[in-house]
């Protein structure tokens, strides 16, 4: 199979730009409302797979088929957050915005868009770990240039 890398970046960006829904495991903790420290920080991109929802076999894990694959996010303290994705030192996918928690819902503005992407979250780990789901992606699975409908997942872990 053949992944262009915009088509790569493509679906990671529409994969942030959707309203993702996050998968929450037994340890899982849900910060009080409107309490943003522990979003504060470096998010370092650990894991990332699609999965075709046509044929939940059919799976892509982004960091074997893209080499030295890298991206995080940040969030700093004045309400902004930055995102970015590339291969090694090269960035090929970037986002910047502002930032808003709304109870257990993080809300992402884009610079340039009045709309939000409303993301449910929650932390395991300490609150060093963010495990993301989101069932509305979608990805080009068999290199026809066309995006099938996807779940895409994926783990953020703080580093600083």
């Amino acid at each position: 199979m053949t992944y262009s890398i915009s088509k790569l970046a493509s679906s990671f960006f529409a994969f942030l730009l959707l309203a993702l829904l996050i998968s929450c495991s037994s340890d899982s903790t849900t910060p009080e409302a409107n309490d943003a420290s522990d979003f504060i920080g470096d998010w370092q991109i650990t894991a990332f797979g699609m999965t075709e929802k046509a044929n939940t076999n059919n799976q892509v894990d982004l960091f074997s088929v893209i080499n030295n694959f890298n991206g995080n996010v940040q969030f700093s303290e004045n309400g902004r957050y930055e995102f970015r994705f590339g291969m090694d030192t090269t960035i090929f996918q970037q986002e910047l915005g502002q930032y808003n928690i709304d109870g257990e819902s993080l809300l992402l503005t884009e610079d340039g868009s009045s709309e939000n992407t409303v993301i449910t979250y929650a932390f395991s780990n300490n609150q060093r770990t963010l495990q993301l789901q989101d069932e509305n992606s979608s990805f080009d699975f068999n290199g026809d240039s066309f995006d099938e409908p996807a779940i895409a997942n994926i783990t953020l872990s703080k580093s600083n």
